[in-house]
């Protein structure tokens, strides 16, 4: 029995200023509610910019744990960053709606870091 058919990419004409440069394929892979959330919040993850001060101390340290405390620039930090904002994002329901919005942003967060990184080098044939 074949898959689904492939999903076919849609501008999103309310994508953040940084997000025009992020392929269109990757921007779709965040789950609508995160990019609602970039799209409608006003902190960059990456500039650092617009951002509170529990936002900031999440980037940190997000950054710390996936990226080795270094800035995140290779392919395998934005698998990290890609399974852990998946793993948070799949227990949102579970939690209470009292703390479901401060999840939603860290998942956003880690969406706004990771989309922004490289994708893996193609493997070249000798």
């Amino acid at each position: 029995r074949p898959g689904p058919p492939p999903r076919k990419p849609v501008a999103d004409q309310n994508k953040p200023q940084w997000a025009a440069k992020v392929p269109i394929e990757r921007w779709q892979d965040i789950p609508a509610w995160a990019r609602k959330h970039l799209t409608e919040e006003h902190c960059d993850p990456v500039a650092k910019a617009k951002c509170n001060k529990e936002e900031l101390a999440y980037v940190e340290r997000s950054l710390k744990d996936f990226c080795g405390g270094l800035e995140c620039s290779k392919w395998s930090h934005r698998h990290d960053l890609e399974d852990e904002a998946k793993r948070i994002g799949a227990k949102r329901m579970d939690i209470s709606p009292t703390a479901r919005p401060w999840v939603e942003t860290r998942v956003a967060l880690l969406w706004g870091i990771a989309c922004r990184l490289p994708e893996r080098p193609k493997k070249t044939e000798l």
